[in-house]
């Protein structure tokens, strides 16, 4: 779940199929569908646990 950069990366499984049938790459039309937004990492850390009871 974490990059090369140590940052936390995170999308659903329709935008991983979209980006699959795409390449694998993100660009404009795959950043354009997934509409990429911005979370702090307690933030996401919160959502995640939200979503997976067992990793919280």
């Amino acid at each position: 779940m974490r990059d090369e950069d140590n940052q936390f990366n995170g999308w659903c499984a329709a935008c991983d199929d979209f980006l699959m049938a795409h390449g694998g790459e993100w660009d404009d039309v795959t950043e354009d569908h997934a509409q990429i937004g911005l979370l702090c990492e307690h933030c996401f850390e919160r959502l995640i646990s939200m979503n997976h009871p067992d990793r919280g």
